[in-house]
């Protein structure tokens, strides 16, 4: 009850904030599944931009954080991880058009000792891959609305199976087990609000079957279900320091509050202290509050500008 209160607050801040019209608002030139306007500078727009024109650029990041955390998660086991970002984006008038690649070092944290029966994957990376569409509703691009489709995966890793509490074998050896950690597809939702970015992203393959003839394990993936975020603008509070939050709930995993201060560093580079609190739902271990430091490297690469 406590989250879907937040969600609501969240919302009823996001359709009156016009009040805050008068505040340099960072906008995106872009809506990606991770929603991060403040890496994105902000172009100056004029008027309504001619449909006959095309851009075609690429941005590249690569972010180092002391507990690099996906959806509210730790993804490198509460310790130092990084991501490597890559979009290739055009636009065309009040329509975009993005293909994203992404790669995150994951650290399964598996314990010394288990649970009897349960599974654990190793660890290794994760990737994401992304391509999607929409377009801006205002020549500010200050709200739009798109859908993409993702596909995440964990190359060259297993599932492993405790065959006792202190015995861990390959989920193969168990007769109809497959040790594979299989892909997870996605269908997002990509809506902007006064610059209030909304994301809801659903999984279209989160019921197959991890062991057949083990009806204690559930359906893989067993704790990835629908995630819902808001995020805020980037307001500035001094001199090129920006402060901005985001709410997230993912269904059976948990539920994320963080709060961003950045700063930059240089053109490319820029430095975030984030507060964060996340509640699982699914595994105590992830259940904290916490501060992350991180730096993120940068690089936005026009490639193609002009009337078609």
């Amino acid at each position: 009850m406590y989250h879907y209160t937040a969600l609501i607050q969240l919302l009823i801040v996001a359709l009156t904030s016009s009040v805050f019209a008068y505040t340099n608002l960072a906008t995106p030139s872009y809506l990606t599944y991770i929603p991060d306007d403040t890496s994105i500078p902000t172009s100056k727009v004029t008027g309504p931009k001619k449909q006959s024109m095309l851009r075609v650029s690429t941005h590249n990041s690569i972010d180092i954080a002391t507990n690099y955390q996906f959806w509210g998660r730790s993804l490198s086991g509460n310790q130092v991880g990084t991501a490597n970002q890559n979009m290739l984006i055009a636009e065309k008038g009040n329509i975009y058009t993005f293909l994203e690649v992404d790669l995150f070092s994951y650290n399964s944290n598996i314990p010394a000792t288990g649970t009897t029966n349960s599974i654990v994957s190793s660890g290794g990376m994760m990737s994401g891959s992304t391509i999607g569409t929409g377009m801006y509703l205002n020549a500010k691009q200050s709200h739009a609305i798109g859908l993409s489709q993702s596909i995440y995966q964990w190359p060259d890793q297993q599932w492993y199976y405790w065959a006792s509490s202190t015995t861990l074998t390959p989920l193969s050896n168990v007769s109809g087990g497959t040790s594979n950690v299989k892909p997870v597809k996605a269908v997002n939702l990509h809506l902007m609000l006064y610059n209030f970015s909304i994301f809801y992203s659903a999984p279209t393959t989160s019921n197959s079957t991890i062991n057949p003839n083990d009806t204690s394990q559930t359906a893989w993936p067993h704790n990835w279900g629908t995630y819902l975020s808001i995020k805020t603008p980037s307001y500035p509070i001094r001199q090129k320091i920006n402060i901005s939050g985001l709410y997230g709930t993912w269904n059976n995993t948990g539920d994320v509050f963080q709060i961003d201060i950045s700063r930059p560093i240089n053109k490319n580079t820029r430095g975030t202290v984030r507060g964060y609190s996340f509640n699982s739902n699914d595994n105590n271990i992830d259940s904290n509050n916490g501060l992350i430091l991180s730096m993120q490297f940068s690089m936005n690469q026009p490639i193609f500008s002009g009337t078609t």
